[in-house]
Protein backbone atom coordinates (compact mmCIF):
# COMPACT_ATOMS: atom_id res chain seq x y z
CA UNK A 1 0.00 0.00 0.00
CA UNK A 2 1.34 3.58 -1.12
CA UNK A 3 0.48 6.56 -0.39
CA UNK A 4 -0.45 9.44 -3.04
CA UNK A 5 -0.51 13.03 -1.21
CA UNK A 6 -4.22 12.03 1.14
CA UNK A 7 -4.92 8.80 -1.41
CA UNK A 8 -4.62 5.60 -0.59
CA UNK A 9 -3.01 3.68 -3.84
CA UNK A 10 -3.66 -0.48 -3.41
CA UNK A 11 -2.70 -3.00 -6.20
CA UNK A 12 -3.97 -6.45 -5.84
CA UNK A 13 -1.81 -9.29 -6.81
CA UNK A 14 -4.20 -12.05 -7.54
CA UNK A 15 -8.16 -11.16 -8.92
CA UNK A 16 -10.87 -9.43 -6.73
CA UNK A 17 -14.42 -10.91 -7.35
CA UNK A 18 -16.47 -8.17 -9.04
CA UNK A 19 -19.21 -8.41 -5.77
CA UNK A 20 -16.60 -8.25 -3.15
CA UNK A 21 -15.00 -5.45 -5.04
CA UNK A 22 -18.33 -3.54 -5.07
CA UNK A 23 -19.05 -4.09 -1.60
CA UNK A 24 -15.69 -2.99 -0.37
CA UNK A 25 -15.99 0.11 -2.50
CA UNK A 26 -19.35 0.87 -1.23
CA UNK A 27 -18.64 0.85 1.90
CA UNK A 28 -15.15 2.53 1.19
CA UNK A 29 -17.37 5.69 -0.51
CA UNK A 30 -19.54 5.59 2.67
CA UNK A 31 -16.68 6.18 4.77
CA UNK A 32 -14.76 8.93 2.53
CA UNK A 33 -18.23 10.85 2.86
CA UNK A 34 -18.19 10.26 6.43
CA UNK A 35 -14.66 11.40 6.49
CA UNK A 36 -13.17 8.51 8.69
CA UNK A 37 -11.42 7.35 5.11
CA UNK A 38 -8.61 8.61 2.85
CA UNK A 39 -9.29 8.42 -0.79
CA UNK A 40 -8.12 5.15 -3.05
CA UNK A 41 -6.46 4.70 -6.40
CA UNK A 42 -7.18 0.22 -6.18
CA UNK A 43 -5.81 -1.27 -9.17
CA UNK A 44 -6.76 -5.00 -9.37
CA UNK A 45 -8.15 -7.94 -11.85
CA UNK A 46 -11.32 -9.71 -11.71
CA UNK A 47 -11.78 -13.29 -12.42
CA UNK A 48 -14.03 -14.03 -15.42
CA UNK A 49 -17.28 -12.00 -15.11
CA UNK A 50 -20.32 -9.78 -16.85
CA UNK A 51 -21.12 -6.75 -15.43
CA UNK A 52 -24.82 -5.56 -16.20
CA UNK A 53 -25.69 -1.87 -16.65
CA UNK A 54 -28.87 -0.49 -16.49
CA UNK A 55 -29.46 -0.49 -20.24
CA UNK A 56 -28.65 -4.15 -20.72
CA UNK A 57 -31.51 -6.82 -21.79
CA UNK A 58 -30.85 -10.10 -20.94
CA UNK A 59 -31.60 -10.72 -25.02
CA UNK A 60 -28.48 -9.14 -25.89
CA UNK A 61 -25.50 -11.57 -23.68
CA UNK A 62 -24.70 -14.51 -26.46
CA UNK A 63 -22.83 -16.59 -24.31
CA UNK A 64 -23.70 -16.30 -20.34
CA UNK A 65 -20.58 -18.63 -19.54
CA UNK A 66 -19.57 -16.08 -16.85
CA UNK A 67 -21.33 -15.04 -13.53
CA UNK A 68 -23.61 -11.76 -14.82
CA UNK A 69 -23.33 -8.36 -11.84
CA UNK A 70 -25.88 -5.98 -12.08
CA UNK A 71 -23.06 -3.03 -11.67
CA UNK A 72 -25.84 -0.21 -11.10
CA UNK A 73 -24.23 2.02 -14.05
CA UNK A 74 -25.04 2.92 -17.52
CA UNK A 75 -24.21 1.27 -20.40
CA UNK A 76 -24.98 -2.43 -21.12
CA UNK A 77 -22.74 -5.32 -20.66
CA UNK A 78 -18.83 -5.79 -20.02
CA UNK A 79 -16.41 -8.48 -19.29
CA UNK A 80 -14.05 -8.08 -16.81
CA UNK A 81 -11.83 -11.04 -16.55
CA UNK A 82 -8.02 -11.99 -16.11
CA UNK A 83 -5.50 -9.91 -17.98
CA UNK A 84 -7.83 -6.80 -17.37
CA UNK A 85 -6.15 -4.57 -15.03
CA UNK A 86 -8.66 -2.24 -13.23
CA UNK A 87 -8.49 0.70 -11.63
CA UNK A 88 -11.11 2.04 -9.44
CA UNK A 89 -11.02 6.04 -8.38
CA UNK A 90 -12.42 6.35 -4.87
CA UNK A 91 -12.40 10.45 -4.59
CA UNK A 92 -14.29 12.85 -2.58
CA UNK A 93 -15.41 14.84 -5.61
CA UNK A 94 -17.07 17.77 -3.23
CA UNK A 95 -12.93 18.74 -2.57
CA UNK A 96 -11.72 18.24 -6.30
CA UNK A 97 -14.39 19.44 -8.25
CA UNK A 98 -18.20 19.57 -8.59
CA UNK A 99 -17.99 19.23 -12.41
CA UNK A 100 -17.89 15.41 -13.07
CA UNK A 101 -17.41 15.12 -16.77
CA UNK A 102 -14.66 17.68 -16.48
CA UNK A 103 -13.11 15.47 -14.16
CA UNK A 104 -13.68 12.54 -15.55
CA UNK A 105 -11.75 14.23 -18.59
CA UNK A 106 -8.87 15.19 -16.77
CA UNK A 107 -8.78 11.17 -15.17
CA UNK A 108 -8.11 9.96 -18.49
CA UNK A 109 -5.55 12.43 -19.33
CA UNK A 110 -3.86 11.19 -16.44
CA UNK A 111 -4.64 7.46 -17.00
CA UNK A 112 -3.01 8.04 -21.06
CA UNK A 113 -0.55 9.90 -19.49
CA UNK A 114 0.55 6.93 -17.04
CA UNK A 115 0.17 4.19 -19.77
CA UNK A 116 4.00 3.98 -20.08
CA UNK A 117 4.17 2.26 -16.62
CA UNK A 118 2.37 -0.31 -17.46
CA UNK A 119 4.03 -0.69 -20.75
CA UNK A 120 0.79 -0.83 -22.95
CA UNK A 121 -0.34 1.76 -25.96
CA UNK A 122 -2.93 4.04 -25.94
CA UNK A 123 -5.79 2.78 -28.40
CA UNK A 124 -3.80 -0.61 -29.30
CA UNK A 125 -6.39 -3.30 -29.85
CA UNK A 126 -6.41 -5.83 -26.91
CA UNK A 127 -7.47 -9.09 -26.17
CA UNK A 128 -11.29 -8.69 -24.55
CA UNK A 129 -11.68 -5.36 -26.09
CA UNK A 130 -14.02 -5.45 -29.16
CA UNK A 131 -13.65 -1.80 -29.61
CA UNK A 132 -9.75 -1.70 -29.91
CA UNK A 133 -9.73 0.64 -26.90
CA UNK A 134 -7.17 1.10 -24.54
CA UNK A 135 -9.23 2.92 -21.99
CA UNK A 136 -13.06 2.78 -21.02
CA UNK A 137 -14.31 5.24 -18.24
CA UNK A 138 -17.44 4.68 -16.30
CA UNK A 139 -18.25 7.70 -13.89
CA UNK A 140 -20.82 6.75 -11.28
CA UNK A 141 -21.10 9.56 -8.62
CA UNK A 142 -24.13 9.14 -6.04
CA UNK A 143 -23.73 12.42 -4.40
CA UNK A 144 -21.08 15.70 -4.59
CA UNK A 145 -18.74 13.43 -2.45
CA UNK A 146 -19.24 10.15 -4.36
CA UNK A 147 -16.27 8.46 -6.26
CA UNK A 148 -15.39 7.78 -9.70
CA UNK A 149 -14.90 4.17 -11.53
CA UNK A 150 -12.41 3.81 -14.65
CA UNK A 151 -11.57 0.48 -16.03
CA UNK A 152 -9.35 -0.56 -18.79
CA UNK A 153 -10.75 -3.18 -21.61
Amino acid sequence: MEQLGTIEWRSETSPVPYRQALDEMTARNAAIQAGTARELLWLLEHPPVYTAGTSAAEAELLDPRFEVVAAGRGGRYTYHGPGQRVAYVLLDLNSRARDVRGFVHALEGWVIANWATSGSKPGAPRAGSASGRATSMAARPRSAQSGCACGDG
